[in-house]
């Protein structure tokens, strides 16, 4: 089974874009905790046990709008971001720490149901001698707004990478459940 971690660890981002009319306007800058907790119905498959992603630490956002006060472009980087995961039935997890940068563009602009391109650079998750770190574009939408307009996106999927992510659930597994 293939994993993304790329689309599984960030599962709800915040998100923005820039055009050239809004490189005049200072951008917005925001620091502030960020985390999410979610299940994982496949890798609880592949596991044999209940397996949940948990993300927290710290989140800069520097978010540029246009005249329309509409977000056009956001920076987001992690400075003391980590990502874990979890089977509680055994006690058993794994944390990675998560300092990446993610670009949002959106085309044609920050409506709910918009498609935003994500791009990212960094150390998305390890595990062993395994990890995830590189150059990312993926692909989303935007599905709410934050305070201060700053649009929330999901993403739907990797455009491409580079390196090629690897495959962790066999790893993840036998930490998570050694049977």
């Amino acid at each position: 089974m293939r994993r993304s971690i790329l689309v599984l660890v960030p599962v709800v981002l915040l998100s923005g874009m820039i055009s050239t009319s809004a490189a005049a306007s200072p951008p917005l800058h925001v620091r502030q905790p960020w985390g999410f907790s979610v299940f994982d119905a496949e890798l609880t498959e592949a596991c044999g046990t209940d397996v949940y992603w948990e993300a927290g630490g710290l989140i800069d956002m520097k978010v540029w709008f246009d005249a329309n006060g509409d977000a056009v472009r956001e920076i987001d980087t992690f400075p003391t971001y980590s990502v874990t995961v979890l089977a509680p039935a055994t006690g058993n997890s794994i944390t990675s720490p998560q300092p990446a940068q993610y670009i949002f563009e959106y085309l044609p602009g920050a409506e709910i149901g918009s498609y935003v391109e994500i791009t990212a650079n960094g150390l998305y998750f390890k595990v062993g001698g395994l990890k995830s770190t590189g150059h990312y574009v993926m692909y989303g939408h935007v599905i709410d707004y934050m305070e201060d307009n700053i649009p929330i996106s999901v993403i739907d999927g990797l455009i491409w990478g580079v390196p090629p992510e690897p495959d962790f659930t066999a790893a993840i597994c036998s930490i998570l459940n050694p049977a």
